[in-house]
């Protein structure tokens, strides 16, 4: 979570939660340590108030000191394009007190995604103090955090894409809180929990209802059943080697085969990496085992038989000897590691 925040990125999962939960950061260095609320950490894009020689010692998350009779509840939502392991377009978090009468005393809405570094709403937070917790309240603040952010649009989405989510999630809060029994969320009140009571409390993996009952839909779902022609990567046996010859004409008139794909069959750059530096269809060099180096399309009816076969007529290599790897792990590590 410290590389989360430090590197201040927008878009970071963790910075929403912390600013709604009104966290500190402890800073320290060779001349001592300093606290600061999560809030004056950020500064701008990707900028802190780390000062030179200062790195991040802790993250504070103070316990819920609420007043007698208020009722707090929180939570965290995500947008992006895959549902796990996927960079956010925009998240936010919320919390809210309320009185017994249900009337909102104190107001978090922190956001990621919509901003040059994750920042809280604060002019909606201030609009919701003294105000009922009804569906009226929503739609006047709805208008208010609609007017609190200016996104930009980039490949994730739109910036009028970003400002819909901005109101969309915080009504979506409001009607999860108000609906315990909504399948999408489990917003409940967070009331003191003894150490034993979290210990045992499940927390249910994301999509693990859909595996479980048989809903979760894989790539090969998509297509069953469809018209289309699917890619077999060939691959090479060796970790290192230079390729001398290669020549598909005969794999491509071999019955059953669609086609056979090389590096100048690409459009564009024949690179997977985001640097430029992970050949995607090997030409000259195999650079790991199983680097592929050429792509067959077989018919639709999967014709393994004539997919193998196209690895007899391809090229001819000349083995090499792997790069930076030695018999002594201590002596590979001491060849890349600084002297201490």
């Amino acid at each position: 979570m410290g590389g989360n925040i430090v590197t201040a990125s927008p878009i970071g999962d963790s910075a929403p939660v912390l600013l709604a939960l009104d966290a500190r950061v402890i800073l320290a260095s060779s001349k001592g340590q300093r606290t600061i609320p999560i809030d004056e950490f950020f500064l701008a894009y990707r900028k802190t108030a780390l000062q030179s020689g200062e790195i991040l010692k802790a993250i504070v998350v103070p316990r819920s000191h609420r007043q007698a009779g208020l009722r707090r509840y929180c939570e965290w939502f995500k947008v992006s394009r895959r549902r796990e392991m996927d960079i956010s377009t925009v998240a936010g978090c919320f919390r809210i007190d309320l009185d017994p009468e249900g009337v909102i005393r104190q107001a978090r809405l922190a956001f990621g995604g919509v901003a040059l570094m994750p920042l809280r709403a604060r002019k909606a937070e201030e609009a919701l103090l003294g105000q009922p917790w009804n569906e009226e309240t929503i739609r006047d603040i709805s208008s208010i955090l609609a007017g609190e952010f200016t996104p930009i649009s980039d490949v994730r989405g739109s910036a009028e894409y970003r400002s819909k989510l901005v109101t969309n999630l915080f009504e979506k809060f409001y009607w999860e809180m108000n609906d315990p029994s909504s399948p999408s969320g489990e917003t409940t009140a967070l009331l003191p929990i003894s150490k034993s009571a979290a210990a045992s409390r499940s927390t249910p993996h994301e999509s693990g209802h859909k595996h479980v009952t048989g809903e979760a839909i894989y790539t090969d779902d998509q297509t069953a059943g469809k018209p289309v022609l699917e890619i077999w990567p060939v691959c090479s046996p060796h970790a290192r080697a230079r390729i001398l010859t290669r020549d598909a004409s005969v794999a491509r008139r071999m019955p059953g085969v669609k086609a056979v794909l090389l590096a100048e069959d690409i459009p564009g750059v024949n690179d997977s990496g985001t640097k430029n530096d992970e050949v995607l269809l090997a030409d000259k060099e195999v650079y790991y085992h199983s680097h592929p180096r050429r792509l067959v399309v077989p018919p639709p009816k999967r014709s393994l038989s004539n997919t193998n076969r196209c690895r007899r007529f391809f090229l001819s290599n000349k083995r090499l000897r792997p790069e930076a790897f030695t018999t002594s792990p201590i002596a590979f590590a001491a060849a890349i590691l600084p002297k201490r």
